[in-house]
């Protein structure tokens, strides 16, 4: 006879979506959590790492490229 293999549950542990507080957005200033789309900006000096929401991002940008068209 065979024995029942166990289910096993360390598995199943490792898939739910754990939601965190990433941070401070830079451009609004609003909290980001990890369900959200969101960049971070990194800076190789070792200053802390900077989050902002992609949307704040890319409006910001857009006023960055319209600014330096004219």
């Amino acid at each position: 006879m065979r024995r029942k293999k166990g289910k096993k549950t360390w598995a199943s542990a490792k898939r739910k979506n754990i939601i965190r507080t990433v941070g401070k957005c830079i451009h609004c200033n609003d909290d980001i959590s990890s369900d959200m789309s969101f960049i971070c900006y990194y800076h190789p000096r070792h200053e802390p790492i900077k989050p902002a929401h992609y949307s704040c991002y890319k409006t910001e940008a857009e006023k960055e490229q319209n600014a330096k068209s004219r």
